[in-house]
């Protein structure tokens, strides 16, 4: 006879063994390790992925200050697009003995210009070769002035020459620089033995150089000249 059948129709289950219950406490304690280690690896890697990104970040941010201050000189400012500020242009408008020059470049509509990415080289004359115009070099007073302050700005031909004119030619060697005036003849740079540069063969020497993100601000005494060629 069947015994659930008596006992009004319900079946008795057979009990689990306390190995089998062992067994599968076991198997959820290791899916839960295993499940605890992915978990664990997944963080893990995020992190060291965060932390490459931040490592990243900050090389490429010390490589951008240092190549503005390696091209920039004493100011290096870089703006928040990564452009650098201290161009020619900002170096001529802040300085105070280059006021009537920097006024010359904002009526020729050159100062746009220098402030793009260059390089330029740009010879610029300081406030008293202006204030002596009448007595030094009356000539100056018939010229355009487009064409004299074209005069004073080489592009990237002129700053190469200029910067790097010891590589090129030899110590002391002198050279030609080319500038924006396509009229003109160009501007003949000699190194004396007495360390001064000087400019044009004539009275006009180099007093300071400044290097710019976008170029070399040459500060001179007096006013260059233009020269014309033969053709003009």
């Amino acid at each position: 006879l069947n015994h659930g059948e008596e006992g009004g129709g319900r079946t008795s289950r057979p009990k689990k063994s306390g190995r089998g219950k062992r067994w599968q406490k076991e198997a959820r304690g290791e899916r839960r390790a295993r499940e605890r280690e992915r978990g664990g690896t997944t963080m893990g890697l995020r992190r060291a992925l965060g932390a490459l990104a931040l490592v990243l970040a900050l090389q490429s941010h010390q490589q951008l200050a240092a190549l503005a201050q390696q091209q920039g000189g004493d100011n290096g400012d870089v703006g928040d697009d990564g452009r650098c500020l201290d161009t020619v242009i900002f170096r001529v408008k802040n300085n105070p003995d280059l006021r009537f020059f920097s006024a010359a470049l904002t009526d020729t509509g050159l100062d746009a210009a220098l402030d793009g990415p260059g390089p330029y080289l740009v010879f610029a004359p300081a406030d008293s070769a202006f204030e002596r115009i009448r007595e030094d070099a009356p000539e100056v007073l018939q010229l355009q002035l487009q064409q004299l302050v074209q005069y004073h700005i080489a592009t990237q031909s002129g700053y190469d020459r200029f910067r790097y004119s010891n590589d090129l030619y030899g110590l002391g060697a002198p050279f030609r620089v080319w500038t924006l005036c396509t009229s003109c003849q160009p501007i003949t740079v000699e190194s004396l033995y007495n360390g001064r540069t000087r400019l044009d063969g004539g009275d006009t020497f180099v007093t300071d150089i400044v290097q710019t993100c976008n170029g070399l601000v040459v500060l001179t005494d007096n006013i260059l000249v233009p020269r014309q060629t033969s053709g003009g």
